[in-house]
């Protein structure tokens, strides 16, 4: 019963966080970030400059064909064990995360874009931009924001919120 309180609490936690974190981006569209923001483009050939963890750098350098070759491991290992998903107004598991990106159809293939990291000692948020591209061409693509936390098993992803 306390495990169950425990993952309860997380999940609150982390959707308040999420829900604080979007109505700030929301307000802030256009204005200066009320702290020191660095912007990178990641390529597979090379890694930006910026003052992020080269682990969490590699991780987002990754996660696209992670996700494209729908590579469950990657997401086991970077994804924490209370890891939530907030997107389509609903809240979803890293299992239940990793379920449906295995029952996306295999053709797609996923690009980030607009990556911006913001430091806070053992904490990051990141945003960006990810599209997906299937055979024919078509393109869909959202926004999306990370909080990640730097613990015993390196750095990883507790939450992902996709902002309406």
């Amino acid at each position: 019963m306390p495990r169950i309180l425990l993952h309860l609490a997380v999940a609150c936690l982390t959707f308040t966080v999420g829900t604080h974190l979007t109505r700030i981006l929301n307000a802030r569209v256009g204005k200066q970030p009320p702290c020191q923001t660095r912007e990178a483009r990641l390529t597979q050939a090379s890694l930006p400059y910026s003052t992020a963890d080269p682990q969490l750098l590699d991780i987002y350098a990754n996660y696209a064909a992670a996700q494209t070759r729908h590579d469950s491991a990657f997401f086991e290992r970077v994804e924490a064990e209370e890891f939530r998903l907030f997107a389509d107004g609903r809240s979803y598991s890293r299992s239940e995360d990793i379920e449906l990106m295995n029952s996306s159809t295999a053709d797609l293939v996923f690009k980030t874009e607009d990556l911006k990291i913001e430091m806070r000692g053992d904490s990051a948020v990141v945003s960006g931009r990810m599209s997906a591209t299937d055979s024919h061409g078509d393109v869909q693509s959202w926004d999306w924001i990370d909080v990640c936390v730097k613990n015993q098993h390196g750095w990883q992803i507790i939450s992902t919120t996709q902002p309406d």
